[in-house]
């Protein structure tokens, strides 16, 4: 009767295991078939590529697209996730909003723009959003404290979880990230006649953080809001519908009806501002919504789509 007992709960674990990898891979299709067919490694070929007005090429991987004259979207249009990270330009400081995947040093386009002392920050922990985090020793990295809770931590030194890494997805080893400080929700940085405001925006993951510029009316968003599929399903590792609910409605409160949205990813190789239509439009149509098992997805507008 033991040895029956400890086989059934194998059998279960095991089924179990298929039916996470199987519900990740369900909310990841598309992705993982624009990966597939994008061309070797996943990037596509730049000669193959039309960049939108107001967006040009850095280099052979980088794009630029100046928002303001102090503030740049640096975008890998190769790259099968098209990732967009931000450079935000003080008087005295600037802050690097992710450092995308990590194919690339994109610090060399950083350098190239200012020569002021730079921060680093992070929107999340997954691999696309911290890329050479783990050669960046000796830079001012800042984690969020949400963060670094329930993670392995030793001399501010933090090796992300599985859950919230997802280097799987294209195996990609987890990286030790040393940081110089923690950030809390609502704390203000001040960058000389600029300042940003730190707010936990959880939901797409339990460590999301976005970055509010009061005086420009600009939020930057990372994963949590952004051109194309948005991800809000429970079975994605550390989502939560009721908190990206919640997220919605805090920045709701906190914006108007002129602001801007910058976040991480973008789609068709579109620039990637959103509206507070679009984010009206979320909000509304998540109001009283309960998780889908499996996940479902709903078109909000030709901006964005939401899996929950």
């Amino acid at each position: 009767m033991v040895k029956f007992t400890k086989c059934k709960k194998i059998i279960l674990v095991l089924i179990s295991l298929i039916l996470i990898t199987f519900s990740v891979a369900k909310i990841y299709q598309k992705e993982i078939v624009a990966y597939v067919t994008s061309g070797s490694f996943g990037l596509h070929d730049k000669d193959k590529l039309t960049l939108p007005k107001g967006v040009s090429w850095f280099d052979d991987y980088y794009s630029v697209q100046y928002i303001n004259k102090n503030t740049l979207a640096i975008g890998e249009p190769r790259y099968w996730q098209q990732n967009i990270n931000y450079l935000i330009l003080g008087k005295n400081k600037a802050v690097l909003f992710d450092t995308g995947v990590g194919n690339e040093d994109i610090l060399r386009v950083v350098k190239s723009i200012t020569d002021l002392p730079l921060i680093i920050i992070p929107s999340h922990l997954h691999f696309d959003h911290i890329g050479n985090f783990d050669k960046y020793k000796n830079l001012d990295i800042r984690l969020a404290k949400i963060q670094v809770e329930n993670e392995e931590v030793v001399n501010n030194t933090l090796t992300p979880t599985d859950d919230d890494f997802l280097g799987w997805v294209e195996g990609r080893d987890t990286p030790k990230i040393t940081y110089s400080a923690l950030l809390t929700d609502n704390e203000v940085l001040e960058l000389g006649d600029r300042s940003l405001t730190v707010v936990n925006t959880t939901g797409h993951t339990s460590n999301s953080i976005s970055l509010f510029d009061k005086e420009n009316n600009i939020v930057f968003t990372g994963d949590f809001f952004y051109k194309g599929t948005l991800l809000a399903s429970e079975q994605m590792p550390t989502s939560s519908l009721s908190a990206y609910q919640q997220s919605l409605s805090k920045l709701q409160a906190m914006t108007n009806e002129n602001t801007l949205f910058y976040g991480g990813h973008t789609t068709q190789w579109r620039t990637p501002e959103l509206t507070a239509k679009d984010l009206n439009a979320l909000t509304s149509f998540l109001q009283g919504k309960t998780n889908n098992k499996p996940p479902k997805e709903k078109v909000i507008n030709d901006n964005i789509t939401i899996s929950f």
